[in-house]
């Protein structure tokens, strides 16, 4: 740090009083500043002092040993480069060169300064401990004791060399998120959660980014919940090396990390104990089990738009038939939330494809975490013809109580695509086909 550095934070106008000598040699010279017998003077009474005796030697509780007077002489000069004025001391804020205040700081962090843009909303309504939302805050704010942080303050007598991997600086994004051991845990936690391959590609970048993988309420708030069980595991690991010489495996990491963020979660959101051996293997179905069964009456989708992919499958062999049924829901980011496959009793192709349909839309709107709008899609020009007339009213309804809940449902909509956009759905129709029982799952 050089003599310029301490006042590149705040700048003062006036007398300078005893802020800046207290900011200038604490900052960059901390062994003299807790030396000094004169902590609160003002620098008039220093400079003062200066002109009576042109030695600073006089204000330390001890005699200082020959490194320390090489410091001094430092200091004297920087004494000496001091000019006062007569005007009133006041605290001018660099950020707008203006007395601070209160309203300016948040008129300018309102206006969305990004020097002042963080995560702190996000942060503090993490269903987690606040000592760990208080962590977080640290962490974000970069206000966490880390060797490089240490290193600035203390100067080269503290090695901000990180004791694990050596060579490199033990920074914030170093232990949370570019180290091997952080990318390995981040990687594990990427997979215990199932995420997409676009989803993946924001774990472990920044904390802003990780957090919002998730829109739904329920599933965000135990992404979040997760998410901050990785980043204080990794804080602890960093921790037990350098305080008890002990350094945790990455597995052991990651069983510590699926308790806490269960732990957390039964305390803040009353998950059931009975979920954690799923929590374990499959946190999303865990999220979705309590969501269903719980009290919370929270959405994990709510007013999005979501595409049901289906069709049907009709074969006839001399005097027998045999039908299947397929399809898959996306969410709005394309993502694969619900996939079905199973053989029919249709009649035709046309029941066949309308079976799936009805197939679709029922295990749709039978999830109480999803409320949105559903857009069924199909190669079947007769069924949206059906649909669309009988919508309209010019059409009678077929006494079919499923159909008839679809048709008057104002949510869902039935469009039609061509073959060679429903490859998908028709493998899976294909499929059902041949198959003994109907599978299907939530993603």
């Amino acid at each position: 740090m050089n003599e310029c550095d301490a006042l590149q934070t705040m700048n003062f106008k006036g007398s300078l009083s005893r802020y800046l000598l207290k900011l200038r040699v604490q900052l960059k010279y901390p062994r003299l500043y807790r030396l000094s017998s004169w902590k609160n003077h003002s620098i008039q009474d220093t400079l003062r002092a200066w002109e009576i005796y042109h030695t600073l030697d006089f204000q330390w509780v001890r005699e200082l040993r020959s490194w320390e007077k090489d410091q001094i002489r430092e200091v004297e000069v920087l004494v000496q480069s001091i000019s006062l004025n007569s005007s009133e001391d006041q605290v001018i804020w660099k950020v707008n060169g203006e007395a601070y205040n209160t309203k300016s700081s948040i008129e300018i962090m309102s206006a969305g300064d990004p020097r002042f843009i963080g995560n702190w909303n996000q942060i503090w309504k993490i269903k987690v401990p606040h000592k760990i939302q208080t962590f977080l805050w640290k962490l974000e704010a970069g206000a966490l004791p880390t060797n490089e942080s240490i290193n600035l303050r203390l100067g080269d007598e503290f090695s901000k060399e990180c004791p694990r991997c050596r060579g490199v600086t033990e920074s914030v994004n170093h232990i949370f998120w570019n180290s091997l051991e952080a990318k390995s845990i981040w990687c594990m936690v990427a997979n215990w959660w199932s995420l997409n391959a676009t989803q993946k590609s924001k774990v472990g970048n920044s904390l802003k980014e990780t957090l919002s993988i998730f829109k739904g309420i329920m599933v965000s708030a135990a992404w979040k919940a997760s998410v901050a069980a990785v980043l204080w595991s990794l804080w602890l690991r960093r921790n037990n090396l350098i305080f008890n010489h002990y350094w945790e495996t990455i597995n052991s990491s990651a069983a510590m990390i699926k308790y806490r963020s269960f732990k957390w979660l039964r305390a803040e959101m009353n998950f059931t104990e009975e979920l954690y051996n799923l929590w374990q293997v499959n946190p999303m179905g865990a999220t979705m089990l309590h969501n269903k069964n719980g009290t919370y009456q929270d959405l994990v989708w709510w007013n999005a738009e979501f595409k049901a992919f289906t069709d049907g499958s009709w074969k006839f062999n001399g005097s027998i038939h045999s039908a299947g049924i397929g399809g898959y829901i996306e969410d709005t980011n394309q993502s694969l939330i619900f996939i079905f496959s199973g053989p029919s009793k249709a009649a035709s192709p046309k029941e066949a494809e309308r079976e799936a349909i009805i197939f679709a839309y029922k295990s749709f709107i039978s999830q109480r975490s999803i409320q949105g709008r559903l857009q069924i899609i199909t190669d079947c020009l007769t069924l949206v013809d059906e649909f669309q007339k009988c919508r309209a009213g010019n059409s009678t309804i077929e006494d079919h109580a499923d159909w008839i809940g679809l048709i008057k449902n104002p949510y869902i909509k039935i469009v039609y695509s061509p073959r060679e956009n429903l490859t998908s759905a028709h493998e899976l129709a294909a499929q059902g086909v041949n198959s003994e029982y109907s599978l299907h799952a939530w993603c």
